[in-house]
């Protein structure tokens, strides 16, 4: 990212390669002023459990898989900071 910078970080929770909540306390320890969205729709546990871990690893807003997005800076951007 310090060739490319970026303005926002989408990440799932549960993927194949990396976990995201490896990725969010990565990201968030490295550069903090980049906010993180994470996604997760649970895989063995329920989504809520993999969402609560990323606020706590400093993600900036959270979502919960299905989930219906039009416009995501849109839905980013005018969602209230309490989170979730």
């Amino acid at each position: 990212m310090e060739h490319s910078p970026v303005d926002l970080v989408i990440t799932d929770m549960i993927m194949p390669d990396h976990e995201g909540l490896e990725v969010t306390l990565t990201l968030h320890k490295t550069h903090p002023q980049i906010p993180i969205i994470a996604i997760s729709g649970g895989g063995h546990l329920a989504p809520e459990f993999h969402l609560k871990l990323a606020i706590a690893a400093g993600a900036t807003k959270v979502f919960a898989k299905p989930f219906a997005m039009r416009n995501p800076k849109r839905r980013y951007c005018t969602m209230p900071e309490s989170g979730w």
